[in-house]
């Protein structure tokens, strides 16, 4: 699971996370980023709400320390002994993940000079597997997305080369002259990440009707450039959630190509784990 960009949280800062139902925290202690539970163990109050720079329950003050030793009691006369939670989480060039997730195949790529432009939060009626199942799919693209990537370089066919790990797959996307134009990366079981020069775009669904939008700009590059890929990649959501909301079920079919028979075959395998 994606949980965002290094440069999301300033130093000390501490964030309850919507993806997790605000179940956890997310928390940036001196650069070292860390997953814990937002669950008071005293009578299991959400402890924070937003982003704040200490974990104090909000319902009767027990307060922590950032690796999950308590600290206080606050108002209650019963003592705090209850330690929180907490994980280092997976960090990739400056992208944050829950648990590991091998993305030495995209080599030289770098993120670091990413910055937050947007997160927010939408509903999806639909499956989140179709959702994926669309990210997938190359097929779709000259009939759903008419026209949208030709400022990528994309007319008509796209020319995608695969590679599928055991967490999910890459399609690096080339023009004519085998110049790398685009990146889609998914990583099972719900998120769907895609780089332009000058842009990342994360979305992930969650809560089974939900789905979470980052989007990175670059500081390195201009504005302007930006502009082209957020309105290009938020016309090409929007039209992949419409055709998701048509989908009437998660398609089963022997008519499947072979990222989509690589997503059921890790669908499978997580049932079983």
């Amino acid at each position: 699971m994606f949980l965002g960009h290094r440069t999301d949280l300033e130093n000390g800062q501490i964030k309850s996370l919507e993806i997790l139902d605000g179940k956890k925290v997310l928390l940036n202690d001196n650069g070292s980023y860390k997953l814990g539970s937002n669950i008071c163990p005293h009578q299991n109050s959400r402890i924070i709400s937003g982003t704040k720079t200490e974990l104090k329950c909000q319902y009767h003050g027990w307060s922590w320390n950032n690796d999950g030793t308590p600290r206080d009691s606050g108002s209650s006369k019963m003592c705090n002994e209850a330690k929180l939670h907490m994980k280092p989480v997976y960090e990739y060039k400056g992208l944050l993940f829950a648990d590991t997730v091998d993305l030495s195949v995209l080599g030289d790529m770098s993120f670091e000079n990413l910055e937050l432009d947007e997160f927010r939060i939408e509903s999806l009626d639909a499956d989140p597997k179709v959702s994926m199942d669309i990210f997938l799919d190359v097929d779709h693209i000259p009939v759903v997305h008419n026209g949208v990537y030709d400022l990528l370089g994309i007319e008509g066919e796209a020319n995608v080369s695969w590679d599928f790990r055991e967490w999910g797959s890459v399609q690096t996307v080339t023009d004519q002259q085998k110049n790398k134009i685009a990146l889609w990366i998914a990583v099972y079981p719900y998120t769907m990440i895609e780089w332009q020069s000058g842009a990342l775009f994360v979305s992930q669904c969650f809560n089974e009707n939900k789905i979470a939008v980052w989007k990175y700009k670059d500081k390195t590059d201009s504005a302007e450039n930006y502009k082209i890929n957020s309105d290009m990649w938020e016309t090409a959501f929007a039209q992949d959630v419409a055709q998701a909301e048509q989908m009437v079920r998660f398609p089963t079919t022997i008519y499947l190509e072979d990222a989509k028979k690589h997503y059921r075959e890790w669908l499978t395998n997580a049932i079983s784990r």
